[in-house]
């Protein structure tokens, strides 16, 4: 049981990651384009705008969570390829979110999307959710000391199941 809840507790974080990336990501560039002039100017559209970029993240960082594990556990993170798992991402998150748009278009009776629509919201899913994915694997490398430092291998979940203060405590 315990251990089910660290695995939830583990998503719910990684959602929470990556819906606060998208969002600050979808800040800078709407509010770029607000500067620019391209789409709505206002301040209220471009936080509207960032917020909900903010919460497909969030889903798309629960689906990714999952891929993690499934595809990552027990796997030390120096035999992780940043390059590979921002790959993932990538694929996770436009697969994840071109189906919610499907499915919440399919349930609520819209209409169908144009092809461009299609191709842009899987481009912008695919770069933020790779960026996403290469960034939190570098912080991972970095708090566990793994940059430049192969001889320590911790792993995805190596902690599962022991106290995380144990970490903090000498010897």
């Amino acid at each position: 049981m315990r251990s089910l809840l660290r695995q939830i507790r583990g998503a719910l974080g990684t959602a929470l990651t990556w819906g606060l990336g998208w969002f600050l990501g979808g800040l800078g560039l709407y509010g770029l384009f607000g500067v620019l002039g391209v789409g709505g100017t206002g301040v209220s559209a471009v936080l509207q705008a960032a917020v909900n970029l903010g919460i497909i993240g969030g889903i798309a960082g629960l689906g990714f969570a999952a891929f993690i594990r499934i595809r990552y556990a027990g796997r030390a993170l120096t035999d992780i390829s940043t390059g590979w798992f921002g790959i993932g991402g990538g694929v996770a998150s436009a697969v994840l979110v071109l189906g919610t748009v499907a499915i919440g278009r399919l349930l609520t009776g819209a209409s169908t999307l144009e092809p461009a629509t299609i191709a842009a919201s899987a481009g912008v899913a695919a770069t933020l959710g790779a960026i996403t994915a290469a960034s939190s694997l570098a912080v991972a490398k970095a708090a566990a000391g793994q940059i430049g430092s192969p001889d320590a291998a911790p792993t995805v979940d190596s902690h599962a199941g022991r106290d995380p203060r144990s970490a903090l405590r000498p010897g």
